[in-house]
């Protein structure tokens, strides 16, 4: 994984349970988390749009290792309102380094949503009569 958060993990599917080989790549803009068979800059130099087999939301995730004996090495959960992620690094090192951008990435994100959500609700209804618009 470089500095661009982005790299070879392998992740669980979800119905069929086997272990496939992804390309990972977290935006920070964003808080989400992408996988692709191939990665995305590999696409467009073939001249295709690259497209994410799929998108995690990282924001209200909690990322953990697993300790279950059955899983690779280096296993860790991302745990989602909606489903977990089993996804296994190449080592230790490697692994760590995920968790950490991942958790990052959820707090920064919660927080947004967070604040975007006290901005909305303090902001003042209109007066009557008054048109901002016209001003």
């Amino acid at each position: 994984m470089d500095m661009d958060n982005k790299g070879w993990l392998y992740k669980r599917g979800n119905i069929r349970k086997s272990w496939k080989r992804r390309f990972f790549v977290v935006d920070p803009l964003k808080h989400t988390l992408c996988y692709y068979q191939i990665p995305p800059e590999d696409s467009q130099a073939k001249g295709r749009v690259p497209k994410a087999l799929g998108v995690i939301d990282l924001t209200n995730t909690n990322v953990i290792v697993d300790k279950d004996p059955a899983s690779p090495e280096n296993c860790f959960v991302v745990e989602t309102p909606g489903r977990d992620y089993y996804i296994a690094a190449a080592d230790p090192f490697k692994m760590n380094t995920w968790i950490s951008v991942l958790r990052l990435n959820s707090k920064l994100g919660t927080l947004e949503k967070t604040l975007d959500g006290k901005m909305e609700a303090q902001q003042a209804p209109p007066l009557p009569g008054v048109d901002l618009d016209d001003q």
